[in-house]
């Protein structure tokens, strides 16, 4: 039994190993959102994030697919297929690309290393640094996260501070401030609170936010 519970913590924790390229369905995960408003308020601009973990590619990048469900929409946004890393680095050579928000928030987030900073004993700050590949931009990101309590003895409350750069294009940059909720056993976060601000500034669009809550888990334990 041990043997087996540590294959499913190496599949399902986003592993780098991999000796193949596999699309089965692992792990179904589904949120509620909010894109510059708040969870409490419901309505325009909330919505349901919708995401399939679907196993390992050849590279070791772990294959996500997800789809936003805005409120009061018949259909969802089209979806995107982006590989994520033990690092939180994230790679989306597939159309379209750019991600939304909420998955650009959510992805590193899913990633198996983003949190090994996380310990019952140890309260000591640790930096997270990764790329986020988006077609032809590249933006690099280096986060700094705290961890401030555990509570039942298993979800982590952390802080994080970081930036994102974009390399080349017009160079800009991102100040980013969130809070996240993980549970350390199910390996994922459950609540996500994220702003970030985008730099040269210059118009009323410089900042955004992002609210998420997990809602369904396909390996929740009944």
């Amino acid at each position: 039994m041990r043997s087996v519970g540590m294959l499913l913590a190496l599949i399902l924790g986003l592993t780098a190993q991999a000796s193949s390229t596999t699309t089965t369905l692992v792990r179904h995960l589904e949120y509620k959102f909010a894109y510059d408003t708040t969870l409490s308020r419901g309505g325009p601009s909330t919505g349901t994030l919708s995401v399939d973990i679907l196993g390992l590619a050849t590279d070791g990048g772990m294959l996500v697919n997800a789809r936003d469900w805005w409120w009061n929409a018949s259909l969802p946004r089209q979806g995107a297929q982006c590989e994520v890393y033990p690092n939180g680095g994230v790679s989306c050579m597939q159309a379209p690309y750019l991600l939304p928000p909420m998955q650009l928030v959510l992805f590193p987030l899913l990633a198996r290393d983003f949190f090994n900073g996380v310990s019952a004993t140890v309260t000591s700050p640790w930096r997270q640094s990764y790329n986020v590949v988006q077609s032809v931009y590249t933006w690099a990101s280096v986060f700094d996260l705290q961890l401030d309590e555990i509570v039942d003895n298993h979800f982590a409350l952390v802080t994080y501070h970081g930036t994102s750069l974009q390399q080349g294009g017009r160079y800009r940059k991102s100040v980013v401030d969130g809070y996240v909720e993980y549970d350390e056993q199910a390996k994922v976060p459950v609540v996500v609170r994220d702003v970030r601000t985008y730099y040269p500034t210059g118009s009323a669009f410089s900042q955004d936010s992002v609210e998420l809550q997990l809602t369904k888990d396909s390996l929740a334990k009944s």
